[in-house]
């Protein structure tokens, strides 16, 4: 998960006590902790995918940097090695392994300046199904994973998301440019239909230890302000469930009482905070993350605007002027209109095109894809 600025954050507060006088230069220290994210997803043909980054100055946009060139593997109890290979830039991905919960595995990493880390072996945990993914607006937009498990065995539990919201580009055109000709879109080249996939970036968890039965109801896993964006068309979420130990719980759950206390070097201090991750040649080194390892279960909802009461995004507002073009008297198709930032939309009865902004009519341009995903339904 993306807690990217909220782990720096803590680690500022890590490295100075709640009531030393506040050292502004500090926030300029780039102190470049190692943090690990991801899972060792155990079943057959699972794949398993770890991201590696660097903390980095808190007044820098970015927080942190993709860590690249690492040497990243899936170790066994049993000796036998699975090496993930960088698939993009601080994306690390295993091949489809044959990993049982039988066997514990940790995770080892050697990065580029030689530094070794590795976690601690953990043994794999099936989650139980979700029951259900349901979701309440009253203002905003509220989502609630269920669950339970019949043998009350799992009793600490985790959840990740994938969320995918369609969007248009603000005026539809059936025509498009390449090598200087204007040729007519279909749906496998039109650009009007986008759809933008991201990862969570927030920290769900929860425990059924003090309850009889080890059933969840109405936990909430996400919420999204009203008006968001994300709602203006079509919406999918997809949630991952996962069953962790009760040390993986009280790790993630410090951190998820941290993102809520985001003001003050005065809040309660994470000092106890402390993964599963060590690095070998210099165990003082502090590293960000706890890896798991187990099986997972997801279920995936849709949600459209049509159902949300009061919901209507409201562009920061690109402006979409037409202006008008002639034709190549030689070939209708040609297209070398002088300023390159306006592309065909339509064909004027009598001769002429009618152009517009590429930002108007290429949804691509606001980001994600044109490609409409396998799942949509």
């Amino acid at each position: 998960m993306k807690i990217k600025r909220i782990l720096f954050f803590i680690i500022l507060v890590i490295q100075f006590a709640c009531k030393k006088p506040y050292d502004v230069p500090a926030i300029n220290i780039n102190y470049a902790y190692l943090v690990l994210e991801g899972n060792i997803e155990i079943g057959n043909n699972k794949i398993s995918v770890i991201h590696l980054s660097r903390t980095q100055t808190f007044k820098d946009t970015s927080v942190t940097t993709p860590e690249t060139q690492a040497k990243v593997m899936i170790e066994s109890n049993n000796g036998s090695s699975y090496p993930l290979n960088e698939t993009s830039n601080g994306e690390y991905t295993s091949s489809p392994l044959q990993l049982n919960s039988i066997q514990e595995y940790r995770l080892k990493v050697i990065t580029a300046n030689s530094d070794q880390y590795v976690s601690a072996f953990v043994k794999g945990k099936a989650a139980p199904e979700i029951d259900s993914v349901t979701w309440k607006q009253d203002k905003d937009l509220k989502i609630f994973v269920h669950t339970h498990d019949p043998n009350n065995n799992s009793r600490f539990y985790k959840w990740e998301f994938d969320e995918t919201a369609q969007h248009n580009a603000p005026i539809e055109s059936n025509l498009g440019v390449k090598d200087g000709l204007i040729f007519y879109r279909d749906s496998t080249t039109q650009v009007y239909n986008c759809w933008t996939t991201t990862r969570s970036n927030t920290i769900a968890v929860a425990s059924t230890k003090a309850l009889n039965t080890d059933v969840v109801s109405y936990q909430q896993i996400h919420k999204i302000i009203q008006n968001d964006s994300r709602l203006d068309i079509r919406y999918s979420i997809n949630v991952r469930q996962y069953a962790i130990s009760e040390e993986a719980y009280q790790y993630w759950q410090i951190l998820q009482k941290s993102t809520q206390q985001t003001g003050s070097i005065f809040d309660p201090q994470p000092s106890q905070i402390s993964g599963n991750v060590t690095c070998v040649n210099d165990p003082k080194k502090t590293v960000i993350g706890f890896i798991s390892a187990g099986s997972y279960s997801e279920k995936r909802i849709f949600i459209n605007n049509s159902e949300l009461s009061n919901w209507a995004f409201t562009s920061a507002g690109v402006e979409c002027n037409v202006r008008f073009g002639a034709q190549n008297p030689n070939n209708y198709l040609l297209f070398s209109y002088s300023d390159t930032s306006y592309a065909p939309q339509y064909f004027v009865t009598g001769g002429g095109i009618a152009m517009y902004k590429i930002s108007c009519l290429d949804c691509r341009r606001a980001g994600g894809t044109s490609i409409k995903p396998a799942f949509w339904k």
